[in-house]
């Protein structure tokens, strides 16, 4: 947004090139609109509506009947993606065995994982941040935990695989796609996928 010839706002894809430049933006003062939050002038716009569709899609395939939920609560973000993921569930009308939370900088998730483990779920809903994601998925499967991950918008990195290695197996985490981009690989995946 320009006013009088002054960048006012400036809208930033989510991408990790693309985060460099919020601090050239902040440098000069003007509001960074992204998905992810660095500072204060940089205002995060989640985009959790892909939220829905994963649990959708995660369910109807891994024949999931009941979840667990796990979730920073101490992150705007993550707190964000659970409140999309618990109004999701409830419009899915898909039970919830139990609810637990973590911290961030937390590295023992035992815990909740035990909790979760006895409730009976049939997945775990996750909304974290890779930095606590991967290693609560890592504990679940040393825990002899083997249920599918349904992960927020936090998970959305393939710095997971390189964190949880195999324990990443069975992580469904959806992702924002725009139908028109005209770049050469979105419209081969058109071609050949639509």
């Amino acid at each position: 947004w320009v006013n009088g010839g002054t960048a006012q706002a400036v809208l930033r894809p989510d991408a990790p090139a693309a985060a460099g430049s919020s601090r050239a933006w902040t440098a000069l003062e003007v509001v960074v609109l992204a998905a992810t939050c660095a500072s204060p002038l940089v205002w995060a716009v989640a985009a959790h509506d892909v939220l829905p569709e994963t649990l959708r899609v995660a369910t109807k395939h891994a024949g999931i009947k009941k979840v667990a939920v796990m979730y920073g609560n101490d992150d705007v973000f993550t707190k964000s993606g659970y409140d999309a993921f618990k109004k999701a569930l409830e419009t899915l009308k898909i039970p919830v065995t139990t609810t637990e939370t973590f911290a961030k900088g937390d590295v023992d998730f035992k815990a909740q994982l035990t909790k979760i483990k006895a409730s009976g779920a049939d997945a775990i809903v996750l909304s974290a941040l890779i930095a606590e994601g991967a290693p609560i998925m890592v504990q679940a499967r040393q825990l002899g935990i083997d249920l599918p991950f349904i992960g927020g918008n936090g998970m959305n990195s393939v710095k997971v695989f390189d964190l949880a290695k195999d324990k990443s197996d069975n992580l469904w985490v959806g992702s924002p796609w725009a139908l028109g981009s005209q770049s050469k690989e979105n419209q081969h995946f058109v071609v050949a996928y639509t």
